[in-house]
């Protein structure tokens, strides 16, 4: 039997030992938590969808134009303007005298949230507000959010027969100045400052028939 010299011997160890630390090994990484992300310093968190504030618009009718349709010369024709109020607001409403009269106000107040109950709508003669005007009628109204307000106009062409004042036959379409303007301000600005106004503009469309000047 031949011994290996010590060379030899040291020389199968290292071989071993370097073939032992090149296999492969198979290791399972572990998995890190997940880690949800923080908004930055002096800012608040994203609010979830469900928490989105209400909405701030109007709602009214007519959108475009108070259309009376056909009218007779000595008759009248009857027209309801409605607007509800996202917020507390104070709303002006501006109409052209002479042949228009605005003649009665409703008022339905805001329903509960979750209530089914009906609320009791009022009914008035609309009031002018401020100094008289030659041309205009003004009329001014403070609702509260969620409120509803119902104003029946009243179109008489032959609205003077006293003084021979009258409006003409034919089509009549008042636009620009002579249109009904509604201007509405927050009763309670956001953080104390103040908004700008929200102005709506609806011109008076309609025929006249029956006019003396018009066979």
């Amino acid at each position: 039997m031949r011994f290996l010299g010590p060379k030899m011997y040291l020389g199968f160890v290292l071989a071993a030992a370097l073939s032992a630390a090149q296999t492969p090994v198979n290791v399972n990484p572990t998995p890190r938590p997940a880690v949800t992300p923080k908004p930055p310093v002096g800012q608040p968190a994203k609010p979830p969808l469900t928490s989105a504030p209400a909405s701030r618009v109007f709602s009214y009718s007519p959108t475009t134009a108070i259309d009376f349709g056909t009218v007779n010369f000595n008759g009248s024709s009857r027209r309801t303007f409605s607007l509800t109020a996202p917020t507390d607001v104070t709303v002006v409403v501006r109409v052209l005298g002479g042949p228009f009269d605005p003649v009665e106000l409703r008022r339905l107040p805001p329903r509960p949230r979750g209530s089914s109950t009906s609320v009791a709508m009022s009914r008035t003669r609309p009031v002018r507000f401020g100094p008289l005007d030659e041309f205009y009628n003004n009329y001014q109204w403070t609702l509260a959010a969620g409120e509803e307000i119902q104003l029946d106009i009243v179109c008489t062409p032959n609205y003077n027969p006293s003084h021979h004042v009258s409006m003409a036959g034919g089509p009549f379409n008042f636009d620009g100045v002579y249109a009904m303007q509604v201007t509405s301000r927050a009763t309670k600005p956001a953080g104390g400052q103040a908004t700008k106004p929200w102005v709506l503009i609806l011109p008076l469309r309609g025929v006249v028939v029956g006019a003396p000047n018009k066979k």
